[in-house]
């Protein structure tokens, strides 16, 4: 989850490190920021925000579906 004022394709080089080593990444625009919808740099509401990124989650495991692992949150700023 990136931070206020950041963009999640701005990770990829981090992307790129993990799945050499056998993780898999993704990332999410939050609202407002990169190529999301919203008002542009506006944080709505933690319930938003939280709704969101449970959302990008369970649309993830639909489309990839879920194995046996663990999955892991990488967050910065107002991201965490």
């Amino acid at each position: 989850m990136h931070g206020y004022g950041d963009y999640g394709s701005r990770y990829a080089y981090i992307g790129k490190y993990l799945s050499k080593r056998g993780y898999e990444f993704a990332g999410i625009d939050q609202r407002g920021f990169g190529d999301s919808q919203g008002h542009e740099g506006r944080v709505e509401s933690y319930e938003i925000s939280s709704k969101d990124n449970y959302e990008y989650h369970e649309q993830y495991v639909k489309h990839f579906g879920r194995q046996n692992t663990p999955v892991y949150i990488m967050s910065g700023s107002f991201g965490g």
